[in-house]
């Protein structure tokens, strides 16, 4: 056998389902349904910026603790459909536990499913084009042990070099984007109070899309923008304005068609499942669809069929929570 022959070749082209132990699909979950519906128009998913606590890694350069970091991205789940509605026990955070009980609730009144946190609309697509469109598996670290202290000593010590070269800052940076705590708070709105829950990440097997460098790049000199994968924690710096407000507007910004090649783009036929919250909002969507332009669908189908074809596709999750 010639040694220049690979061992194994993969032809893209086929869909492969051969996971076994998780799902073959990944969801996207969103908050809003006019999210949803602005999807399905564009046929395409914003990244944003979202903000990652790096906190338990201990990251300090040049005498700066870096607690935070902001991360271009649309994140999906590999959570099996009959266990997307299921509860699990959940942990407050001690700052948020008189509030909790000021609020008279009880862990039976509060939802702690994955879309309890993200929401009850998602668009959901097969691996296989989610392997294809370069979404990665996160790497989830324990915080306790050598791997993760080795990490951390390896990041300080390149990103204290001042002639570090720029594919190594940006190599760092994305691997410091994939990465995600076993365990850690998150906030949640309940009550008009907003409350901090200990979350276990590991529990959502999340994937992220993070959009190619060089593809960041084109669209920033086509719009004269400044979009990074990966924005450190320069608030620390002292720079004067509001962190949320900021990355915002950031987000809101990557919404103009002329940054478009960054958005995780689809076709109608790339949809596996459509959720939304209730059977009313079902009928709106139907709305939805059926008023999408036609030059939305491959031409070279039956628009009237494809069209079907999508609504066929959109489960209700008040149905899913009962019979799945």
């Amino acid at each position: 056998m010639d040694d220049s022959t690979p061992l194994i070749s993969l032809d893209n082209s086929v869909e492969i389902n051969d996971y076994t132990q998780s799902a073959n699909t990944l969801f996207h979950f969103m908050t809003k349904q006019e999210y949803l519906r602005a999807a399905l128009s564009r046929k395409a998913l914003v990244p944003r910026y979202c903000r990652e606590s790096i906190d338990y890694l201990n990251l300090t350069v040049a005498g700066i603790t870096y607690n935070e970091i902001a991360v271009l991205t649309k994140c999906f789940c590999d959570i099996p459909l009959h266990r997307v509605a299921t509860n699990f026990d959940f942990d407050i955070a001690d700052e948020s536990k008189k509030t909790f009980k000021n609020l008279k609730l009880s862990s039976n009144s509060v939802g702690n499913s994955h879309p309890s946190y993200y929401g009850e609309y998602a668009l959901a697509f097969s691996k296989s084009w989610c392997e294809r469109k370069n979404l990665q598996p996160i790497h989830y670290l324990n915080s306790l042990s050598a791997y993760s202290r080795s990490f951390a000593q390896m990041f300080n010590n390149m990103a204290s070099k001042e002639d570090m070269p720029d594919e190594y800052s940006d190599d760092i940076l994305l691997r410091l984007a994939l990465i995600k705590p076993l365990r850690g708070k998150m906030k949640r709105v309940i009550g008009n109070e907003e409350l901090t829950f200990i979350k276990n990440f590991h529990d959502e097997h999340e994937w992220r899309y993070i959009p190619d460098k060089a593809k960041i790049d084109s669209a920033n000199v086509k719009s004269s923008s400044t979009y990074q994968p990966v924005i450190a924690d320069a608030f620390t710096l002292g720079v004067e304005f509001s962190r949320e407000s900021h990355l915002l507007k950031l987000s809101e910004d990557l919404e103009k068609e002329e940054l478009r090649e960054i958005w995780l783009d689809f076709s109608y036929q790339d949809i596996r499942y459509i959720i939304v919250r209730s059977i009313h909002d079902r009928l709106e969507l139907i709305k939805h669809i059926l008023a999408l332009p036609d030059s939305n669908f491959d031409t070279n189908s039956d628009v009237i069929m494809a069209r079907h074809l999508l609504i066929s596709k959109i489960l209700v999750f008040d149905e899913i929570k009962k019979d799945w």
